[in-house]
């Protein structure tokens, strides 16, 4: 249920009919498993050693990271504030964006927390994954 709202991005209402559950289900479920799931998941994230990625791409050896700034699509928030901090106009929905690193062998490096309405820009100059570089690292970003 949880991976399925995470994926589809279905309301909670939708999940409800679907699984023939209440609202309030759904919502206790769902946050249950995200802060298992986020306490479970977060040891692993790791940012890389120095010599670590140099072997992935011996052309490249300084590229560090590749990052993207992802949108998820979220609930309409009730309040007025919470729509406006999170209404996307590209998407035409709320959404909550994150930045999300990779290594250069695939490994998630660096998750930065969640914001509402945030240029990609503004998310990487804030959210602290600029000070994980080095003066050669190279960062390569969509």
């Amino acid at each position: 249920m949880t991976l399925v709202r995470l994926r589809q991005g279905l309301l909670k209402e939708d999940l409800a009919f679907r699984m023939k559950v209440s609202q309030s289900t759904i919502s206790r479920i769902v946050t249950t498993w995200i802060s298992f799931l986020s306490r479970e998941l977060s040891p692993p994230i790791n940012w890389p050693a120095g010599e670590e990625n140099k072997s992935y791409y011996p052309d490249y050896p300084n590229v560090k990271a590749f990052i993207d700034c992802t949108k998820v699509y979220i609930q309409h928030p009730s309040a007025a504030e919470g729509q406006a901090l999170t209404y996307s106009n590209y998407k035409s929905t709320n959404t909550w964006k994150t930045l999300v690193s990779c290594t250069p062998a695939g490994l998630v490096s660096f998750i930065s927390p969640g914001q509402g309405l945030a240029s990609d820009r503004k998310i990487v100059e804030n959210c602290g994954i600029l000070d994980k570089f080095d003066g050669n690292d190279i960062c390569i970003a969509d």
